[in-house]
């Protein structure tokens, strides 16, 4: 995987190969996502739809790394994120991953503006100033 896509010759900073995720159901394994083939695009506008029970949550996780796939492959700007340990994971999450969940995660003593901020506060660069 050299990172630039065919389409359009965009760089390629998401990508799945074959991701598959499933759970156990009553002594059997009950599939939610079966063989998901993506790449998302450096600079692209990326929408996932779908009804209710489709899948999406557990897609985002799986992209984020943090929930574990059943089988396939995620790659995020070209790192085998499904090979890393939790540490490593943490990592890429806090440099590389935003993540605005559906269900309430808040930080309670902060304002709405001050938890989406934190975890640009918690990054080690520079910031410009205006």
């Amino acid at each position: 995987m050299n990172g630039i896509g065919f389409n359009n010759m965009k760089e390629i900073i998401l990508k799945t190969d074959c991701l598959c995720k499933s759970y156990p159901l009553d002594g059997k394994e009950a599939p939610v996502l079966n063989n998901i083939n993506m790449e998302i695009y450096k600079h692209d506008f990326t929408v996932i739809m779908g009804n209710s029970g489709a899948g999406k949550s557990t897609l985002l996780y799986l992209l984020s790394g943090m929930d574990n796939l059943t089988s396939g492959a995620i790659y995020l700007n070209n790192l085998p994120i499904h090979q890393l340990n939790e540490n490593k994971l943490s990592f890429q999450r806090k440099q590389n991953i935003g993540f605005v969940f559906q269900q309430i995660h808040l930080l309670h003593n902060l304002t709405v503006l001050e938890n989406i901020i934190l975890p640009g506060f918690l990054l080690k660069k520079k910031r410009k100033r205006k």
